[in-house]
């Protein structure tokens, strides 16, 4: 989607880099957590607890929906410059 040069201005980049220094800041968050949980979990694929492997598997999803945040934003933010450029 182009967005017109005309409705460009600096709130939506200011918006849009916003947006991808939280979607890094979370993934590094899950990434670290990830590292953890995985450090724990036995060689068969199983954890001295169940909470731990749930833990594991929300780990990994907010790690995969925050690497989709942030090639959303980085997408968005090409197009604003773009739009601005042109």
């Amino acid at each position: 989607m182009n967005v017109p040069a005309k409705r460009i201005d600096d709130s939506e980049l200011e918006m849009a880099l916003a947006d991808l220094e939280v979607a890094r800041t979370f993934k590094d968050a899950a990434d670290l957590f990830l590292e953890g949980a995985q450090s724990v979990v036995r060689p068969d694929g199983d954890a001295p607890n169940k909470v731990l492997l749930w833990d594991l598997h929300k780990a990994e999803t907010l790690l995969s929906e925050m690497i989709c945040r942030i090639e959303r934003a980085e997408k968005r933010i090409e197009q604003v410059m773009k739009a601005v450029a042109a």
